[in-house]
């Protein structure tokens, strides 16, 4: 299993640069042979190809405020359809549910005044 490590961000803006660096941390450690560590900077379109080859991949990005992302993993070899698979429209109801305990849970911690 491929696993990729990709860090982003623009080096030129100080801390926003964080997954660049963190992957270069990274990079001066002895890491299985299965992973690969990328500098992803400011890629957009050239990172495709290394997004669509990793079985798995760690993402490493800076945020001005906390971010909660819910990835849903899918099989890229499925025919066009303007609908769901049964799979993802299951997996869709389980990350709503847990995006719904999610925001009743920060309700709950910040109440408004």
């Amino acid at each position: 299993m491929k696993t990729l490590v990709l860090g982003l961000g623009n080096i030129l803006m100080g801390d926003e640069g964080i997954g660049v660096y963190t992957v270069r941390a990274l990079e001066q450690h002895k890491l299985p042979p299965n992973v690969e560590c990328l500098d992803g900077g400011t890629g957009g379109f050239t990172l495709l190809e290394p997004l669509q080859t990793a079985d798995r991949i760690i993402l490493i990005d800076a945020a001005a405020h906390e971010i909660v992302l819910y990835a849903i993993t899918i099989d890229p070899h499925q025919p066009i359809r303007m609908s769901l698979s049964p799979e993802g429209a299951a997996a869709a109801e389980v990350a709503a549910q847990e995006i719904l305990l999610e925001l009743r849970a920060t309700a709950v911690a910040c109440p408004v005044a």
